[in-house]
Parts: C-alpha cells; structure tokens; sequence
C-alpha cells in the first residue's frame, strides 16, 4: 500500500485509501485525539453522520498512525454475515499461520459460533508473539444493527456482537477495537445492552469543520509534491465555495466530487486551474452530483439506460421510514436475475460506466473465485452505491426511487389480498377495477419477476403473508383479469351479489385492522411508558443531551423520573440532582412566556420595547408592524407599514417616534403618539443622489473614498445611533449615513471591498464610528476615514458594539471581541451557526443561533448561559432595563434574566499556592506564594481573617473539629488555631504528607521511608510500621490517608504499591500493587469501605476494602490533561475529579462514565490560569462545596445546594 502513488489530488466520493495520507487535510487535530483514546481504551466508536468522513479518517487518519507502532490491521464489512465476514478477515490476514495450524475459514466461523471467546480462542491458536499488536476495524458497524430487525439470541448478529463484547471485556490480548456507526444508528445499539454501554464510554463523536477546516482541505492536497507544479487554486473560488457550503448533510462528499470533476475535466492539460468559471460549468456544490450523473446516463445506449435504471432501483432501499436509502453490497447475481432478458456481460459493461475513472457512483467488490462480472483479470461480484449522498443529489435517481416505492405499495396490496382470499371462505375475490388496473400498470413498466420479490421477503414475513409467492400474486392478477371479463358478461344481479361480497369482506377486513391497531397502541403505550420512566436510560440519555448543550431535552428526561425516586437507591437520585443541579445552573429558564396570536403571519425583524407602555413592536413578514400589550397579552394595533418584509424596527430612546426598515430599502419615521408618517427614505434615491456608481477602485486622501464592490443580491442594513441623531443604512455593497435631526444626508458614500453582512453606528470619543463587517475584513469608518481592524480567513457576519464601546465580532460559529486594534478569540466555538449578535448594558454578548438556542456570554463575570426554550427559529431579541425578551417566528415572547448562579469568584493579590475547607462547609482557607494566610466565608468569599507568614505554604490540612490548621512548607509543618495563633512547630523535616487524626486530632505526618511521626500540640512521637517489607533502595512513600474512624490508615508508594495498614497495633494487613508507576495521592470514601488513588499516569483506580485484591482500573477516556486531584463524593458512588485543562468533572461509579463537567471561567487578559489546588466536601446528599485555586490569583467556589430544586432527595 505503501508504494502506490497519489495519482489525484481529490478522491472524489469515495473515501481516502490509506497511502493517501499526504493529502487528507484538515483532520491533525481528530486524529492524534483518536490515537490516544484507542491507545487507552482499546475500542473507540467513530460516530457521524453519513458524509462526515468517518471512513476517511480511519483509512488516511487512523490506519497510518498505528502503523508507524507495528500494528497488524484487519478490515471487516460486517454485511448480513457478520461471522461469516469476520472469520474470512481472520483468515486472509494470517494466511500462513493458519495454513501451518490447517485452521481454514470454516473453523474459524466455528471457534465464533461455538463460544462468545471464540475471538481470543483464535489468537490463541495461532500463537502469535505476546507483543504482536491487532487492530480490528469494523466499518459500517451500523449494517447489523439496520438490516437484522430482530436481533434475537440465535440470530448471527446477536453472536458477532456477544463475541466481540465478551472479547473487549475479557481479553488480555493486545487487541484493539475501531467500529464506525452512523450517528442516526446510534440508538439501534439500545437492542444489546452491553454494547450500548461499551459505545457510550468510548464514543468519538466526528466534530463539524470550521471554515478554516474546509480551506484547508480545499488547497492541502495541491500543495502536495505532485500537484504544486501544475495547480493553481484561485482564491474567489475557495471564498465561494466556502460560502456555498451550509450546514446540511452530504457537503463534505459533495466538496470532494466538485473538486474532482475539476481536475478530472483538466487532468490532460500542463497547467490544472481551479477559477470560478470551472466551478460553474460543472454545477457548483448544489448541481455537481446531479449535472455529472445526467452525462453518464444520456450517454447510454436505449437498452442500456433501462439496465441503468433497473440497477439503480436495486441498490436502493424503497422505504420512506428508513434514513439510510442505499443497500449494502447487493450480489450480482441477483441483479442479473432480475434483468431475464440481458446477460451478465450486458450488465457488467453499464455498471463500469458507473465506476470507472469518470465517476464513483457505484463501488464494487472484488471476488477471484466468482463466476459473475469480470473486471480486468479478476472478477467483482458485489456491487452498492457508493454514497448515500448520490441518491439525495441526483434528481432521476430519486424519482426512480419513489417509483420503486410505488412499485412495492402495489407488491404488497397484491401479497394481502392474495392471503385474504386464501382465507376467504366465501370463494375467490378478485381485485376491484381500480387496483387491478394499477396492477397491470405495474406489469406493464417494472416486469418484475420472482427474483425482484424476494428482495422484499421481511415486508412478507411481516404482513403474516409468508406462505405467499410471486406466482400465486402473478396467477391472481391473471384470474382476476380473466373474472371481470366474465363479469361484464353476467347479468346485473350477480354483478350486485358479487359486490355484497366485496363488502363484507372489506368491512370484516377494516375491523381487523382498528382491532389490531388499537391493540398495537395499547402495547406501544405501555412499552413507552416504561420505557420512558427507565431511570438509568433517563440518565444516560440527559448526559448525552447536556454533551451537544440540549439542557431543555435532558430536563424534561429527568424530570419524567419523579414518579419513580420513592423506587431507587439515594445514590441513584444523587445522579439525577447533580445533573439537575448543573442544568439548572446553565441553563436559563423563563420566567414568563406569551404568546402572540397570529393568523398566516411570520414575524421576521428585529422587535423592539416601548418602556413606558410595556408594549412589544414585532415587524412580519407581508409588512405589517404589530403592537402586542405585554400586561394585557393582546394586539392592541396593527398597521400595514411595508409592500416588503420588515427587517428591522428601531425606537427613539424617549419613546418620541420609532424608524422601520423593509428589505426593498424603504424606510419609515412614524409618530409614536399619533401614528402618523413624519419622513420617509429610499436608500436608492439616497445612494444615487450622493455619488454615481464608480466601476473603478480609488485609493485617494480625499475623504470622499469609493471602494468599488462587485453589485450581489441586496441584503437591507439599518442602524441608529444610541441618541437617535445618526442612522447608516444601506446594502451589501454600500452605506450612507443621515443626520435624522435635520434630515440631511452625510456627503460621503461608504464601499467596502468585499460582501458587507453587518453594521454599528456608535459614538467614541466623541466622534461618530461606522463599524463594516464584511466576508473578509472589519474596518471603522470615522468621517470619511476609514481604517481596517482586522482580517479574517472566514466571514463576519454579525457585529455589536457595547455600553463601553466594545467591539463584538461573530462569525460563523464564533465570537471575538477587539482588544488593541485587533480581535481575539474569547468565546468557544458554538455548535450552531450564529444568526443575530447583541450586547446588553451588562456586557452580555446574546447569540442567537440557527438551532433555536440563545448563548449568553459574559467576558467580564466568565460565564456562559444557554437558553433553549424555543421551538422555531429566533426572529428577535430585546433588551429591557433588567431582562431579556426572545421571540420567535410564530409569536412565542419569553422573558428571562441572563444570571450566573453556578459559582462565585474571588480575586486575591497573590498567586494562591494551597486551600482547604472546614468539615462544617462554613469556612474557607487559602494560602499564597507569597506566604499570606487568609480565612474566607463560604457564602460570600469575604475575608475574615489575614495573618502574614514567611514562608509559601504548600499544603493546608484541617482537623476533624475545625480548631486546628496543620501548615506544611518546603521543609517545616507548624500547627496553630483558627486564629492563626502558632501552638506547635514540627521542625524541619522533609514530610511526604500530612494528616489529622479522626478522634484524637493528633497530625499524622509520613516520611518517605515508612516512618510516621504524630504531634499534639505539645510532643512529637515517630513509628516503625511493624512487618512493612519493602526495598529501601527502590521504594519511597509518597501519600497516606486515614480511615474515617482511626482503626486503620493507607499509604502508597513510588512504585505503585498501596499498603493498608491497622492503628494503632500498626500492622500490615493487604500490599497491593495497582500500578507499575508512583501513586500521587490517596482517599478513603467517606464510609470508608473504598480507597481512590491516582497514579502518575493519572490513572483513576478503585479498592473495595471488602475484597481488597480485587481492585478495578477506573481509567476515564474523558480526561485530556493531567489529573491534578480526585475524590469520593458524599456515598462513594460518585467521584470528582480536575485536570490540568480546567475542568472539573462528575463521575458515576455505578455506570463508569461522566455525568457532566465543568469549564473553569476564563480570565481574557491572562496568560496562565492553570489549577493550583482543589478542595472539596460533601456534607451529605444535599450540600457540597467545591472550591478550585488558579493560578491567575483567582479562587472559584461551587456550591451544590438541593434546598431549593424541584423533588429534595429524602434525609
């Protein structure tokens, strides 16, 4: 594979082969965080959509990377015979060493059906080296979930899935898992349970590609060696096929077939260029697909295009219900069969013009020892559409497809009438006139025969017609043609006896149907309701809601639980009240929510408040302006302002009058008091009136600069500054700017270089600003003066300007505001493409988003609020004195406060070095590197008490009782009170760590070799553990803890042992090594029946103390920086954790996976906010603190408080 060259630069729609490395751009990032998830995981699930590139980022991502580490590689495309599959995998990647154990394909499907081990029995077999890596890739995963309905114990399916769980949860083998599933499959994986499990934990979810992505893989590929001589990629075409990409399915295959036909069209020229003009010819993204596959098909022969169409038809799925459109490698053979009239030979040469170098439509699967179609010496014998995206795109295909479906509507009325006269025992009933016409149509123009009906066997099974065959349904379309022949001829009475029969038999037919049908609602209700009120799948489902930010989603899930807490354990509950606890702290939920009553109306601008009147103004879209009373939740008004849809409504800030805006440029000034027209503008006029177009671009001093744009479709802007003295108006290629006061235009005309897509008309420094986001850049204008901000590689499509006169800029997924001239990322990227920007008095930059979700972020308070209550698509928001309306476009008003009550923040002059909290949740204490000591009140983080020392302190410890503190520095431990009052110093030792005694409040401090040393507050006493057998020259102690009731405390060591010891007979009872490498820390639950330590490796690994030997790996995919502390929360089936990129997450013991986590608040301005320490403690189900010490001289302090949340857990 290796010495293949790259013979194009694109691969068109297939997926990238594996030597193709060198040109698959844009994934770097996905492919090194893939390779670390398998290395620790050993299986990862690759989830996407189709067209998301998954099998790409296996073959040219994934597989090269694991090469590099001697990994031998099996690929398995399970089809509908999994095993069968598998096992020929098995034997054609170890040819040899089976040959020399005579083990042939057979046996191995044996060694699977025999025994769910029958993976690792294999392995065993061949005897391969212990350090011999596998790397099993299973692609397509979803194809035994979608084309098994029933995945019962006996079923192949059922045995390829059991083999490969019990393979991944049991082998010591160095094997290693990838499965790809289509994301719309995803919820298939519910119908094995062990597999649902194994999928959640060790999910890859494919991210969308930002604008910066799809440059890269636009330009990447020719930049290789091969093509960077001959290439030549225009820019205007990168810009716009980046505009024409959207965010709908199928955009990444269909990007790479553009590409393609491009080079192929030119592949015989010296010099390959890329322009706009090529780009057109072959139809752009849009038209591409459809434009090339219409050229392959006009080309055929007449005979040819009916085997075209035949073919096509049976490699598509005929069903509306089913998302995946296409079937899976579809035998030949089976084609030809239905084709009687042409041969092999006929059918292979159409489908080569559909899979040869002009095209990719349909893949095919090469066999050497199949009879059926040849291809160059060998022959394929299984042939699909190579993407789904070619059904969607291409228009025939798709009527060829609901023909198809036509076709089978018809297949099976015939199947049911065909059993209802077998059971009919009033004799034969024939097909009524209608029907029996569609049925010879159907005859007519599809000539199907028995081998075309077996493709829809389920569909038989299914309508309980499995005794039904084609010739049974042929021989009664005959005789029921043959019987209303002999009808037309016999008289009227029997004719009307004949049709008291037929109805009879349709009304006992209907009855069955409603008793069937009621019965099947009546089973469906009941399966729902429990399913529905399943609280682990309740669980699962939230957590996987609150991954993609749908916290509206996973609320209501949670709260369909309520009925059944009395039923579960509190721990279970624990569950659901930390995930609530964290929804409700995110998300925002209104506090009130209306409705305006609207008839066949759409309001489409933006709305705004009349204060003094409570009074809502929403512009719609055939013009009219609405006055909607919030109090009296009424339209008072209506008024037909606009021939246009109003795209924006501005009004004075003394209520005085208000501006309207349509998008044919057309705007109104009308009186507030008596509604009356007081001016009117035509931004046309406007334009023409200032200064004639100017085809020429100037570059002059003058103040009067023309920046000449290319004329595009006309999108309306206005905006008025916040006194209501200026308004900017204009389109896509221009501004103007009028003085409202005195009705007179500003001389100047403002261009932009490229595509304006927003404006903000503002004061600073007392001079008035025009802030033009355009595709490319954001400059100001300033009275003629204009100056370029900043220039971005993807478009600015939104801007907002602050109280303070802050610049927010937001493209398509992202939101930067302007420090120094130039804009930097503040805010993640969101996952929906950003619709609208504002930004309150607060500074709250508001984004509303395409996906109906409103992003509230705040740079000076560092936090994020989603809103998520809408259920159509934003039109506007406003904003009043202390709250915030949304409405969208069928008239849902909800007002809601955009607040943070999720923590709180404490600035301190000093780079914080420890902290630590008091067991009564009352007090915290925080030491800094500058050897500061303070005390701080946990509701508020006030200072209450400070006290100067000479030293940094390093690590805080707090005694059972709260009266003493425990000080450890770089080589002293003193002990003082509350007060900071010293009682007694330790002296200079080098101490590992430190720890108070439960009962006696004793400190119990560990040296490296063993010893403890114990100090009151008066003497200090050191100890010998009794029978600790250790390599003095090898093993140091690194960390200890005690039991929460003294009888009995734990160390562990640099070389991964953990010692539980007794107290105070100080005996040795368990060494138990969990890990090859140090352990940094140790706990005990607070039960303390289970022990948490973290190794260097920030493995998190669990000992159960009623079986000590028996310790579990609890090592969390999730974690992507160094672990820098974890622990037991309130009952020890929940750990907490942070890592070194500032999160802070919650885990569930009883599932193994994360429920949610936490971001730490970002500091804009500084330069390392690294975690220093985190505290915790839980004081029971209802209460816990967790407080985070960074290093930007910030401390973070979370309170989880379920006082006042809906359905309090029981004490």
């Amino acid at each position: 594979m290796e010495n293949e060259t790259i013979s194009q630069p694109y691969p068109g729609l297939r997926p990238f082969n594996t030597h193709e490395k060198e040109i698959y751009c844009g994934r770097s990032k996905q492919i090194d965080t893939l390779k670390q998830k398998l290395m620790k995981n050993k299986l990862i699930a690759i989830v996407g959509p189709s067209g998301s590139g998954k099998s790409s980022l296996i073959n040219a991502g994934l597989i090269p990377e694991v090469e590099k580490d001697a990994f031998t590689i099996i690929a398995v495309r399970p089809k509908n015979t999994p095993l069968q599959s598998l096992a020929e995998s098995l034997y054609d990647c170890f040819r040899w060493e089976c040959d020399q154990k005579q083990i042939t394909p057979e046996s191995i499907k044996e060694m699977l059906e025999h025994s769910f081990l029958g993976l690792i029995e294999f392995f065993k077999s061949i005897k391969l080296s212990d350090n011999h890596k596998t790397l099993i890739i299973i692609d397509q995963f979803e194809e035994i979930l979608r084309y098994v309905p029933q995945p019962d114990g006996n079923s192949e399916a059922s045995a390829f899935v059991y083999v490969l769980e019990k393979t991944i949860m049991t082998a010591s083998l160095p094997l290693y898992f990838v499965i790809s599933i289509r994301s719309d499959n995803i919820g298939d994986c519910m119908k094995f349970f062990d597999l649902s499990e194994m999928v959640t934990h060790n999910i890859f979810l494919i991210p969308k590609l930002y604008p910066r992505e799809y440059r890269e893989i636009i330009k990447g590929p020719l930049s290789h060696e091969s093509f960077k001589d001959i290439t030549v990629m225009k820019p205007e075409l990168v810009n716009r096929i980046i505009s024409d990409l959207s965010n709908k399915q199928d955009q990444l295959p269909i990007l790479q077939h553009a590409l393609w036909l491009m080079w192929h069209q030119q592949q015989n020229n010296d010099t390959i260029v890329f322009d706009i003009q090529r780009y057109s010819d072959i139809g752009g993204l849009k038209f591409c697909i459809n434009k090339n596959a219409d050229a392959i098909f006009n080309g055929l022969k007449d005979n040819q295009k009916i085997i075209a169409e035949k073919i096509f038809k049976s490699l598509i799925n005929a069903d509306r219900n089913r998302e995946d459109s296409r079937r899976p490698m579809v035998d030949i053979d089976a084609i030809a069969c239905e084709l009687e009239l042409f041969s092999i030979e006929d059918i292979s040469e159409v489908i080569t013009f559909f899979c040869n170098e002009q095209c990719y439509f349909l893949k095919t699967e090469i066999k050497n020892n199949s009879r059926s179609t040849k291809k160059g010496n060998d022959f394929f014998r299984y042939v699909e559409i190579s993407h789904e995206c070619i059904i969607r795109q291409w228009h025939r295909l798709n009527q060829w497809r609901e023909e198809e479906i036509e076709a089978i509507k018809i297949f099976e009325l015939l199947l049911e009438r065909v059993a209802e006269n077998r059971k009919n025992k009033n004799g034969f009933v024939r097909l009524d006139d209608y029907n029996l016409d569609k049925a010879n149509n159907w005859i007519q123009d599809n000539k199907p025969n028995k081998y075309w009906a077996r493709r829809y066997n389920n569909q038989i099974i299914e309508m309980g017609a499995k005794d039904v065959f084609f010739n049974d349904v042929i021989a009664f379309i005959q005789t029921s043609n043959q019987a209303r022949q002999d009808e037309r001829h016999k008289e009227s009475q029997k004719q009307e006896r004949i049709k008291t029969i037929t109805k009879r038999a349709i009304m006992g037919t209907i009855v069955g149907l409603v008793f069937v049908v009621i019965t099947l609602s009546l089973m469906y209700y009941q399966s729902k309701k429990y399913h529905n009120l399943s609280y682990e799948y309740c669980l699962l489902q939230a957590t996987l809601n609150i991954k993609v930010n749908k916290f509206n989603k996973a609320d209501k899930l949670l709260k369909k639980t309520t009925e059944i807490d009395d039923k579960v354990t509190l721990s279970r509950k624990f569950s659901k009240h930390l995930i609530q606890w964290y929804i409700h702290s995110v998300a925002i939920s209104p506090v009130h929510q209306q409705r305006i009553l609207l008839t066949n109306t759409i309001i489409t601008s933006r709305c705004c408040y009349i204060s003094g009147q409570n009074v809502l103004l929403s512009g719609t879209k055939n013009g009219t302006i609405l006055w909607f009373d919030l109090e009296k939740n009424i339209i008072t008004k209506t008024r037909k302002a606009h021939d246009k849809p109003i795209i924006n409504l501005i009004i004075h800030p003394a209520n005085e009058w208000f501006i309207s805006a349509s998008n044919d440029g057309i705007i109104k000034q009308w009186s507030l008091k008596t509604d009356e027209l007081l001016n009117q503008w035509c931004y046309h006029d406007d334009k023409l009136a200032l200064d004639p177009v100017d085809t020429q671009f100037q570059d002059t001093n003058d103040s009067n600069q023309i920046f000449f744009v290319n004329d595009k479709k006309t999108v309306f802007l206005c905006k008025m500054t916040d006194d209501a003295r200026y308004m900017a108006y204009g389109s896509e290629d221009a501004i103007v700017i009028r003085n409202i006061h005195n009705n007179l235009l500003l001389k100047n005309i403002i261009y932009a270089e490229s595509t304006i897509n927003d404006i903000d008309l503002f004061y600073k420094n007392d001079q008035l600003n025009l802030a033009i986001a355009d595709n490319e850049s954001l400059y100001l204008w300033q009275f003629g003066n204009k100056s370029l901000f900043s220039r971005f590689t993807e478009p600015v499509l939104n801007i907002a300007v602050s109280n303070n006169n802050n610049i927010y800029g937001a493209t398509r997924q992202s939101i930067y505001i302007l420090e120094n001239n130039f804009f930097s990322l503040e805010i993640a990227p969101l996952p929906d493409t950003i619709s609208q920007l504002y930004v309150d008095q607060y500074e709250n930059v508001i984004a509303v988003t395409t996906g109906k979700t409103i992003y509230v972020n705040n740079m000076q308070k560092d936090y994020q609020k989603i809103f998520d209550k809408h259920d159509f698509s934003v039109a506007g928001i406003v904003l009043a004195a202390n709250r915030i309306l949304s409405v969208d476009n069928q008239g849902t008003i909800n007002t809601w406060i955009p607040d943070s009550q999720l923590w709180q923040k404490q600035k301190t002059d000093e780079i914080p070095s420890a902290i630590a909290l008091s067991a009564d949740h009352n007090t915290l204490f925080a030491a800094g590197t500058n050897g500061v000591l303070k005390t701080l009140s946990c509701n508020n983080l006030e200072i209450i008490k400070q006290a100067n020392l000479t030293d940094p302190i390093h690590e805080i410890k707090v005694s059972r009782d709260n009266q003493r503190l425990a000080l450890k520095m770089a080589r002293q431990v003193i002990i003082v009170d509350t007060g900071f009052t010293p009682l007694f110093d330790i002296g200079r030792h080098d101490f590992e760590d430190i720890c108070f005694m439960p009962h006696t409040n004793q400190l119990a401090a560990l040296h490296a070799n063993g010893k403890l040393s114990l100090c009151d507050s008066t003497s200090i006493q050191t100890v010998q553990i009794k029978n600790l057998n250790r390599d003095i020259f090898e093993e140091q102690m690194t960390t200890f803890d005690i039991h929460p009731d003294g009888t009995q405390f734990t160390m562990a060591s640099s070389i991964g042992y953990v010692y539980l010891i007794s107290y105070p007979e100080r005996v040795v009872l368990h060494a138990i090594q969990v890990s090859s490498k140090a352990i940094k820390k140790v706990t005990y639950g607070k039960s303390g029946q289970n022990i948490l330590c973290i190794n260097e490796d920030d493995d998190i690994i669990m000992i159960n103390l009623s079986s000590p030997e028996n310790f579990s790996s609890l090592t969390f995919i999730d974690h992507q920086a160094k672990v820098l502390s974890a622990g037991f929360l309130h009952d020890s089936q929940h750990i907490v954790s942070v890592d070194q990129n500032r999160k802070i997450h919650f885990w569930d013991l009883k599932t193994r996976s994360e429920l949610f986590h936490i971001d730490l608040p970002v500091e804009p301005s500084s330069d390392d906010d690294s975690v220093i320490d985190f505290a915790y403690h839980c004081k029971d189900y209802h209460h816990c603190i967790f407080t985070v010490a960074l290093r930007n001289k910030t401390i973070v302090h979370y309170l989880y408080d379920t006082d006042d949340m809906p359905g309090r857990l029981e004490k």
